[in-house]
């Protein structure tokens, strides 16, 4: 196995605000009245402290390719590179933006994604977020991490399946999930 490099994220977990936002904008999420935000964010705002939140919580990731596919139409992609690079989340975004590519078969938003790439990179991450991972879990992410993800040099016990079949049963949805 090879050496990996452990994320490390020490700003303040803001998830349950971006799992309701994410909600609000047709998110297949469960999310709680506590994570309200007084201030509502634009989408790509919102996307940008998603991908930031996404290492913490993998039901938020799981949705992420979906909310940028609802909403590709709408979205500033300038805005959101911008926001997610003031955040450090770039390579993050471009992961999320190919996968999204991959799902939807979509070319034009793969050759824009692999523009965000960094090619320093050369050792994989952990995606999620944990204090110290033992053996057998590092053994399941060798074993689970997808093609995709190892292309950005990530790893995460996350199957593809995991992600296509969310974003095979909502694809086509595009209005704000009722609340009841």
């Amino acid at each position: 196995m090879s050496r990996i490099m452990p994320v490390t994220r020490t700003e303040p977990n803001a998830t349950a605000a971006v799992r309701a936002a994410l909600r609000e904008v047709g998110a297949p999420l469960l999310a709680t009245q506590q994570g309200r935000r007084k201030k509502p964010l634009s989408l790509e705002e919102l996307i940008a402290e998603a991908l930031r939140s996404s290492h913490r919580d993998a039901s938020l990731a799981r949705v992420l390719p979906l909310v940028l596919w609802q909403h590709l139409e709408s979205l500033d992609l300038a805005t959101l590179v911008r926001l997610a690079r003031a955040r450090k989340e770039l390579h993050t975004l471009g992961f999320f933006l190919d996968l999204t590519a991959e799902l939807s078969r979509n070319r034009a938003l793969r050759r824009e994604a692999r523009s965000l790439r960094d090619r320093r990179r050369k050792r994989p991450r952990l995606f999620f977020v944990h204090s110290e991972p033992g053996k057998f879990t590092l053994q399941l992410v060798e074993k689970n991490t997808p093609a995709i993800a190892r292309y950005w040099q990530f790893l995460l016990n996350m199957p593809l399946d995991s992600f296509s079949s969310l974003f095979e049963k909502f694809k086509d949805r595009h209005a704000p999930l009722s609340t009841h």
